[in-house]
């Protein structure tokens, strides 16, 4: 895990760096003491997993600095660092923010987050050799041999790959919840499938399950949460645009407009031809419910 720091307390900096290593929580492959100095661009050379910055620093504030990674496409995971009276402010502003930890620094809640952040990054890499291994210049195996669960990922991954986010991170976490609602839908037949929060909760259950804290647990629900609706964002772009440029009868657009709404997906197209900014309102449940039906009515 490879972690960068930006905090203008030299006293924090050393701290944090000695605690990482004293624990091997991972490497410290880089620090400095305002947000002016770090850009998406050397956070992507550095291959930045965690970047742990300070909130108030006398240069570029943290949020400033979050807010331009972000639109520039950094999606490592972000810790603030911040005064008590702070936290309100960053939990209502920023979703993008993975933890945040108040000042004086507790080493032993650093430490076990960056523990579990360490531990979610080595099964989202390890959720990532598994779906190369299903890459598309492959062809598919026979379907006769193939198990319902295979079956449905394959179309999962046909489905995503159709809408373009196949490459995105969120990919892992919108394969997770087909599983998920798959194995809800086989254990409990003809009743409701689950809400967001427990779809997003699910996978981080099975992989961690009672060591996790309930802080910890709404933690990594929230990262669930943003990872997928990143990519279910950019899937929504991607379709708004095949609809601007091929129109509507064009068959992905025909196939997924029902992911997101009618209505928003047109809102969209008219915002783009325009080239206005549209801020969508998506409903990620809406996608992933939608998502399962057609993977499963494909894989049959």
């Amino acid at each position: 895990m490879r972690i960068y720091i930006v905090d203008d307390d030299e006293a924090v900096r050393l701290m944090l760096t000695d605690l990482i290593e004293d624990y091997d929580l991972g490497e410290v492959v880089g620090e400095a003491d305002d947000g002016k100095a770090i850009s998406t661009e050397l956070m992507i050379n550095k291959r930045v997993d965690v970047l742990i910055i300070d909130y108030i620093m006398s240069g570029r504030d943290g949020l400033e600095t979050v807010e331009r990674l972000n639109a520039d496409g950094f999606d490592g995971k972000i810790v603030m660092i911040s005064q008590d009276h702070h936290i309100e402010s960053i939990s209502l502003t920023k979703d993008e923010i993975y933890y945040h930890f108040e000042k004086p620094l507790n080493r032993l809640k650093v430490q076990r987050v960056l523990k579990n952040i360490k531990r979610e990054l080595e099964y989202e890499n390890k959720l990532k050799s598994i779906y190369q291994i299903m890459s598309p210049s492959q062809p598919p195996a026979p379907q006769s041999a193939s198990s319902a669960v295979e079956q449905l990922q394959r179309a999962g991954k046909t489905i995503l790959t159709e809408l373009g986010i196949w490459d995105e991170s969120g990919r892992a976490d919108l394969m997770e919840a087909l599983l998920t609602l798959h194995e809800r839908e086989q254990s409990d037949p003809g009743h409701e499938l689950p809400q967001l929060k427990e779809i997003c909760q699910a996978p981080v259950m099975k992989r961690m399950g009672t060591q996790v804290t309930e802080e910890e647990l709404r933690k990594l629900e929230k990262s669930v949460r943003q990872r997928m609706r990143r990519a279910i964002r950019v899937a929504f772009g991607n379709l708004a645009a095949t609809a601007v440029h091929q129109g509507y009868a064009h068959e992905h657009v025909v196939r997924y407009s029902g992911f997101f709404g009618g209505a928003e997906l047109s809102k969209m197209v008219q915002h783009m031809r325009q080239h206005q900014e549209y801020h969508v309102r998506l409903d990620t449940r809406k996608f992933l419910i939608a998502f399962y039906e057609l993977a499963k009515e494909d894989s049959q």
